[in-house]
């Protein structure tokens, strides 16, 4: 079932270029150069590319072009968010890896045994690693399903719910940075299976909180919110975003629950991240509906629609035919 909403009234296609906007602003402003070149470049090119092809060749395709531009929205919004991140680690706040470490010690909670033991199943860590590496995968299938399946209403509250959920992580991160519990192992752990790919890197958060780092590549930005931890948070995002779509919801359900596990086995993250980013998840999926609310009074829908999104409207309120669709 579709929802009544056009594609131009998704506020969030407003919302996150604003984001990234800002984000290359604020670095411009620091002084830090932003690269474009190389792989990114050609993504964003290629996308803009399959756009206008779309529409000039094949301009009743409409729901292809509505996964295409939520597709576009969510590689903008990961990348402004990123950006916005190295700007609130640049600010260099004190690290609370030991409080995080005492506070789980405190709970019954030795990140070391936790790590051993799951050093002893090899099978089941090479799992967890490759749910770990569904997170960019995830938000672009959530995305792209609900815009080709006509659901602009729900399209819409994800959006809007991820960006506010990494905002309010990027915030707790930049206010309370972690480097995570892998450097605080003195002498480092004896780990056979265990590879802490997804660990916040070292080398990169000095950079940022000394100052020295000054040109940003957009082909190797690096996440470093340690707490909360942001697979978690999208663990939380995209079952909740596919709702509408059964056929999705159990499946999402249940590879989400691996990438929140391996977000402590594979991204090095303490327990504690883990809670964390689901509860920073559910703030997120509280705020969205009222942001959405207030930012269409703010924005207000497109007063134009673009090139075949007056047949997108219509096609909202009744059936597509199969040409449509596909």
């Amino acid at each position: 079932m579709t929802s009544s909403t056009p594609p131009q009234a998704v506020v969030a296609y407003r919302l996150v270029p604003l984001v990234a906007i800002l984000s290359v602003a604020g670095h411009t402003l620091a002084g830090v150069q932003i690269r474009v070149v190389g792989n990114m470049g050609l993504t964003f090119l290629s996308l803009a590319l399959a756009r206008a092809i779309l529409a000039w060749r094949l301009p009743h395709c409409v729901r292809a072009r509505d996964a295409l531009d939520a597709a576009g929205a969510v590689l903008v919004a990961g990348i402004g968010l990123v950006l916005v991140s190295y700007l609130g680690q640049g600010l260099a706040w004190p690290t609370w890896d030991r409080e995080i470490a005492a506070l789980e010690l405190a709970l019954g909670i030795d990140w070391p045994t936790v790590i051993r033991s799951a050093d002893r199943w090899p099978i089941v860590l090479a799992v967890l690693s490759l749910a770990y590496a569904t997170y960019y995968l995830q938000l672009f299938t959530a995305a792209t399903v609900l815009a080709a399946t006509g659901r602009h209403r729900a399209l819409d509250l994800f959006l809007i719910a991820f960006v506010a959920t990494a905002l309010l992580s990027i915030a707790i991160g930049s206010l309370a940075p972690t480097y995570g519990p892998e450097p605080l192992q003195v002498p480092p752990l004896d780990l056979r299976y265990v590879r802490l790919t997804g660990a916040t890197p070292a080398a990169v958060l000095d950079a940022l909180r000394s100052g020295s780092l000054r040109v940003v590549d957009l082909d190797r930005l690096d996440g470093l919110v340690t707490f909360p931890s942001m697979h978690a948070a999208v663990a939380v995002l995209v079952p909740w975003a596919l709702r509408p779509v059964p056929r999705l919801f159990w499946p999402a359900v249940a590879l989400n629950l691996l990438m929140a596990a391996s977000a402590v086995t594979t991204g090095g993250h303490y327990v504690i991240d883990v809670v964390g980013g689901a509860l920073v998840a559910i703030a997120g999926i509280a705020l969205a509906e009222p942001l959405r609310r207030r930012l269409l009074r703010i924005l207000g829908p497109r007063s134009a629609a673009a090139p075949g999104q007056g047949a997108a409207k219509a096609d909202e309120v009744r059936p597509a035919s199969p040409a449509i669709r596909t």
